[in-house]
């Protein structure tokens, strides 16, 4: 019987510590309320779809906690204080994490027509070295590159591939340390934090804002077309909305239906109003029929 309580005392003390670490990992790998909040929601998700193993898991903490109280002996004390952190690390540490602000629809428009020659100069800067890199998914946020892959023939390399390469003297296709330097310049003045771009799709990707979990995106389109194309496959969903006929707004999740626009039907119903005063521009590669010009132009 002895035997029986011992392991039970041990899993039970195992269990809890894992938890911990957990939260001590999501804690150190989440730097904003948002990121934080999608990672639990995204946890917890987890746990739901599991719940056969969870529900007796979870039956077990409680007990646990109820069992722990009065702590009166030091394993206990050492239950107890597991419980404690595992309940109230979390809330404190949001309380000092920054929060930034969702971003919006509109957000995105007023930053649009801001920057709009600083965004064209990204896409074309891009466009151009796609004639000898067949792709380039770069993301750096805040001075922290957290994406970096460039597309060779039909072959992408990682960012540890690619820093090897370039510590070696080499140029990795058409990008050196010197030219990605002025991409980052390019993408600072365009208020962006991403570009995404691979020669097999008819599409170059800027990321605006990066709101935990979720992308919120600038999609140019080379042919309307294609933005069609996109517009059916979204249907009706508050993660698409269609700028103008080769422009789009998009927000989207690391889960299906992980994203939506909160200002979806009065950015809209305010495009309505606004279109028959002055519509912006369709977008227009500067290879083909040459750059249309902003409104503020």
């Amino acid at each position: 019987m002895k035997a029986f309580v011992v392991a039970i005392r041990i899993l039970e003390s195992i269990l809890l510590a894992l938890i911990s670490a957990f939260i001590i990992h999501a804690i150190l790998v989440c730097r904003d309320q948002p990121t934080l909040i999608h990672y639990l929601k995204l946890t917890t998700v987890g746990i739901l779809w599991i719940f056969p193993i969870s529900l007796p898991l979870a039956a077990c903490i409680v007990t646990s906690l109820i069992k722990s109280i009065p702590p009166k002996t030091i394993y206990k004390k050492t239950i107890l204080g597991f419980h404690l952190f595992n309940f109230c690390a979390i809330p404190l540490v949001l309380i000092f994490l920054p929060n930034h602000k969702e971003p919006t629809a509109q957000m995105m428009a007023n930053n649009l027509i801001t920057h709009y020659k600083a965004i064209a100069r990204v896409v074309d800067s891009i466009d151009d070295l796609t004639v000898s890199t067949r792709g380039f998914d770069y993301v750096n946020i805040n001075g922290e590159i957290s994406r970096l892959n460039i597309k060779i023939g039909n072959e992408w390399l990682n960012k540890n591939e690619i820093e090897t390469l370039w510590a070696k003297g080499d140029t990795v296709s058409s990008i050196s340390p010197q030219e990605l330097y002025k991409i980052n310049k390019y993408m600072q003045q365009a208020n962006i934090q991403g570009i995404d771009i691979n020669d097999e799709e008819d599409v170059c990707t800027l990321l605006f804002r990066r709101w935990g979990r979720i992308d919120f995106e600038y999609k140019f389109y080379k042919s309307k077309e294609a933005a069609r194309k996109d517009y059916d496959s979204f249907g009706q969903s508050k993660q698409f909305i269609m700028y103008n006929d080769t422009i789009a707004f998009t927000c989207t999740g690391i889960y299906p239906g992980g994203g939506s626009f909160v200002d979806y039907e009065r950015f809209y119903d305010f495009r309505r109003r606004s279109w028959l005063r002055k519509p912006f521009p369709s977008w227009q590669y500067k290879k083909t029929k040459g750059r249309p010009k902003s409104p503020k132009d």
